[in-house]
C-alpha cells in the first residue's frame, strides 16, 4: 500500500448558489455594539405605600392529622379487601355453576 501524497488546497471556499455575486461585507472585529443600561427604581415609586388589609379567608383546609390519615388509610384497605372477596366469590359461583 502506498500513502496518498500530500496535497495543501487552502481553506474550503462555500459558494452560495442563491446569491452567487454578492459576499458579505468584512466585520470589524473591534466594534461592539452599544448596550441600554437598565434604569433601576424603588419599587415604592412604582405602586403606592398601601398597609395591607387583614382578611379573614376561614378554614381553607382543615389542620394535617396523622391518627386520621392512618384511619382512613385503614378504611380503604379494608373495603378494597372487601371487594375484592365478593369478586372472587361471584366468579367462584360462576364457574361453579357453568362446569356442573
Amino acid at each position: 500500500m502506498t500513502k496518498p501524497p500530500d496535497r495543501d488546497t487552502g481553506p474550503i471556499r462555500a459558494i452560495s448558489m442563491k446569491t452567487p455575486d454578492e459576499r458579505p461585507a468584512p466585520v470589524e472585529p473591534n466594534k461592539t455594539p452599544a448596550l441600554v443600561r437598565p434604569k433601576l427604581r424603588k419599587l415604592s415609586e412604582i405602586t403606592p405605600i398601601v398597609k395591607p388589609v387583614h382578611q379573614d379567608l376561614g378554614n381553607l383546609a382543615p389542620p394535617y392529622d396523622p391518627n386520621a390519615a392512618r384511619m382512613r388509610t385503614m378504611q380503604d384497605y379494608i373495603i378494597w379487601g372487601c371487594v375484592a372477596v365478593i369478586l372472587a366469590c361471584a366468579i367462584t359461583l360462576i364457574i361453579w355453576f357453568v362446569a356442573r
